[in-house]
Formats: C-alpha cells, structure tokens, sequence
C-alpha cells in the first residue's frame, strides 16, 4: 500500500517534470515535431508453465543431490581422519548406567581398559583380555 502510494507520487512527479520540460521547448523554439510519451516496456507473459514446472523439479532434485554428496564426502572423511595411523587411543563402547555414571570401554596402545566415571571421577576398573581369560583386577591400594 505504501509502496504503490510512492509510486504514484513518484510518477505524477515525473509527468509534471516532463510536462514542465516539453512547454519550455515549446515556448523559446518553434516546434517542428510533437514530443511523444516514453514507449511502453512490453509485458511478457509466460505461457508454458509445465516448462516451468520442470525447471523447478530439476533444481530442487539436484539441489537434494548435491547435498547427499556432501554428506556422503564429509562421512567418509571424518570416518577417515578418526581412523588415522597416529591415533594411539580410541572408545571400544561406553554403556550409561545412570545419568551420573557410565562405563568406557577404551583401547590405548592395542590394550584395552575398562573405565568407571561417576559425576566428575575416573576409576580403572579392570583390564579386560579378548581372549576368554578372567579380566585382571586393578589395585587402588
């Protein structure tokens, strides 16, 4: 509403302007030929909307395809750079057992490690053998 309203303004404006100038030439010069309006710009109307249509289709579905290769690139990177040959230390699995305590189980320097946390401590538990042995006890004395 405000916009067409300055439009307005701005175009009675530009009449009276362009009014104002062609009587001026008209007064100090004989006119030899009579001052015609600006041409019209030429409205164009789309009629092939299925056209269209398919336009937007094909940008949405490569815009979706473009995205899901991203995913697929970052995936293999990060998977990539958390298996990288100088990392020493990696969590095996972890288990919550209440919303203070949880177990790790990590592996430093191919040994693994079971490790206790309840709110802000760390125990060592156990180390655990992958090959059917009983886990070694950790002494905290």
């Amino acid at each position: 509403m405000i916009g067409s309203a300055r439009a307005g303004i701005v175009a009675a404006l530009l009449w009276i302007a362009f009014s104002a100038a062609a009587q001026t030439t008209e007064d100090s010069a004989p006119a030899t030929h009579a001052v015609s309006a600006p041409a019209a710009i030429p409205f164009r109307k789309d009629d092939d909307v299925g056209g269209l249509a398919v336009k937007v289709v094909l940008g949405l579905g490569i815009s979706i395809a473009v995205a899901l290769a991203v995913l697929v690139v970052l995936r293999r990177y990060v998977s990539s750079a958390q298996r990288a040959p100088g990392r020493r230390m990696r969590i095996v699995e972890s288990m919550r057992l209440t919303p203070k305590s949880a177990l790790f189980l990590v592996e430093v320097d191919r040994e693994t490690l079971l490790i206790g946390q309840h709110g802000e401590s760390l125990v060592l538990l156990n180390r655990p053998h992958g090959d059917g042995r009983p886990p070694q006890p950790v002494d905290h004395g």
